[in-house]
């Protein structure tokens, strides 16, 4: 693409969900534009040229709206449109979804007050809540500093002073600059990158051309899962086999006897093993060729060996502290995943198992991050430190203000979203859950809401059609006198598109 105006038009649309991005093309279209790549999916496209095929154009506003889907660049107005259409329907579903997330995940007890239906679900919420309240400290306590040694002689430096003093802005800051998630499931994603890829709505999708890989990794985790189970039971009994004298054989026996270590050694030895009988047998004879037989018991005795074995020691220290976490964020993850097949259906179950979080809890490079810090560094392309005092860069004070504004608008639907939420908990005996939660609960509450109605799927094309389209007689459909403005701008924006590309942009 040749310029701005155009990047921008392309920007707009590129987070709908019927957009793909496929290798570009370079055979003839045989239309009056080049042939780009394909910006709308062939369901969805073939839905909107069945139901274009219904309008009438005999209306000429309607006949113009009809070309735009014979066009490339007018399916890029047109998925632009239908974007915008399917995000005001989240928006819609978000309002509402307050309510139907109550009765999904609370209860009444006896009193008729709401209670979180299960004990591991309340347990982990409070847990959730706690990390969110902690990290909401660590960024009012790094704002507290920068507000008070902040010039303020500029405009953009008063809406940072102002925003840093604002009630909701660590709460603000923590979902908009810093992350909604933690630093582990974001990691989580990433490393799940090659299978996994997140959709506009914040559902998951499994890589069409890593199917194959997906299936492999399915079986392994099977037969890891397997092995592991095994190993489980195992183990202790090769535990005994040694003796208690001395520091070396006392911390192989302990951690011989933790199901971790187990699961572990089951995550190696799969890499290189697919028969479980054999895996067991072979750990078996490795241990027995490490050891000595000594009056008290056997020994390990291969120095070499001891080396790799306290590597596993210190993997089952790491997986002991943050598997709680990598297991809470996966099955998050597994809940966003599409299951629409048999292959997906299995790796969402795999997410939830402890195999697959053992391995990636074995890789997290972090455990806790702290959100203060991270949100210092990253305002420091708008903000940096001068003789003690922290300014705004002359450079950027247009981006600082414009950023500033924005997050004061957030601060505002964080306010208007938790204090609808809060009444609609009381009317409803709901008061003492926040109380039980901690003072994070109606933050945690509405962002697990925002989530729950990123569930909400609606159709585009049919959006599309109650948006523009009207019936008139014999089937046909016209667009409706108050949107024939909207058609007018789409058919604009095609032409820009069109009038600013070359053969080549695509």
């Amino acid at each position: 693409m040749k310029n701005i105006p155009l990047m921008l038009i392309v920007l707009e649309v590129a987070a709908a969900c019927c957009i793909q991005v496929p290798h570009a093309r370079g055979q003839e279209s045989g239309r009056d534009e080049p042939s780009p790549l394909q910006v709308i999916d062939p369901v969805t496209d073939e839905r909107l040229q069945s139901l274009f095929s219904r309008l009438d154009v005999a209306d000429s506003t309607t006949e113009r709206l009809a070309r735009l889907v014979r066009q490339p660049s007018g399916k890029i107005a047109l998925a632009g449109h239908m974007s915008t259409l399917t995000e005001q329907a989240r928006n819609e579903a978000r309002l509402e979804a307050a309510s139907a997330f109550i009765e999904q995940f609370l209860e009444r007890d006896d009193q008729g007050h709401l209670i979180i239906q299960n004990e591991e679900m309340k347990q982990r919420w409070i847990a959730r809540c706690a990390r969110l309240e902690k990290s909401m400290a660590e960024i009012q306590g790094e704002m507290v500093k920068l507000a008070a040694d902040l010039e303020t002689s500029s405009e953009a430096a008063g809406l940072f002073k102002r925003l840093f003093e604002d009630p909701q802005a660590a709460i603000t800051v923590r979902m908009s600059v810093v992350g909604g998630d933690d630093a582990i499931a974001k990691y989580l994603l990433k490393a799940l990158g090659d299978l996994l890829v997140e959709q506009a709505d914040g559902t998951l999708q499994m890589v069409e051309s890593r199917r194959q890989e997906a299936k492999q990794q399915v079986e392994r985790l099977e037969m890891t899962d397997d092995l592991g189970r095994r190993l489980q039971q195992d183990l202790p009994h090769l535990a005994n086999e040694y003796g208690t004298d001395g520091q070396r054989n006392q911390q192989l026996i302990r951690y011989l006897r933790n199901p971790l270590m187990a699961r572990l050694l089951a995550l190696e030895i799969s890499k290189d093993i697919q028969s479980v009988p054999i895996a067991v047998e072979r750990l078996h004879e490795h241990f027995e060729a490490m050891s000595l037989d000594t009056p008290a018991g056997w020994e390990f005795s291969n120095d070499e060996a001891w080396k790799q074995m306290q590597k596993f020691f210190a993997g089952v220290d790491r997986v002991e502290k943050i598997l709680p976490r990598v297991g809470e964020s996966l099955t998050a993850m597994a809940e966003r995943l599409e299951s629409d097949d048999p292959l997906t259906r299995d790796l969402a179950d795999k997410m939830r198992q402890q195999p697959l979080a053992v391995a990636l809890a074995l890789q997290v490079p972090y455990s806790e991050a702290n959100a203060g810090q991270v949100m210092r560094a990253l305002l420091q392309d708008l903000i940096t430190e001068q003789d003690g005092k922290w300014k705004i860069d002359e450079g950027q004070e247009l981006a600082a203000s414009d950023r500033a504004r924005e997050l004061l608008k957030q601060c505002r639907r964080v306010r208007r979203y938790t204090r609808n939420l809060e009444r609609l908990l009381k009317e409803k005996a709901g008061a003492a859950l926040l109380e039980e939660l901690g003072e994070a609960a109606p933050y945690f509450l509405t962002n697990e809401i925002r989530r729950y109605a990123q569930q909400h799927r609606s159709d585009p094309v049919q959006l599309l059609q109650d948006d523009l389209l009207e019936d008139v007689a014999e089937g046909k459909l016209r667009v409706r006198a108050e949107r024939r403005e909207t058609v007018r701008h789409l058919v604009a924006q095609a032409e820009r598109v069109r009038g600013e590309s070359t053969d080549d942009d695509f």
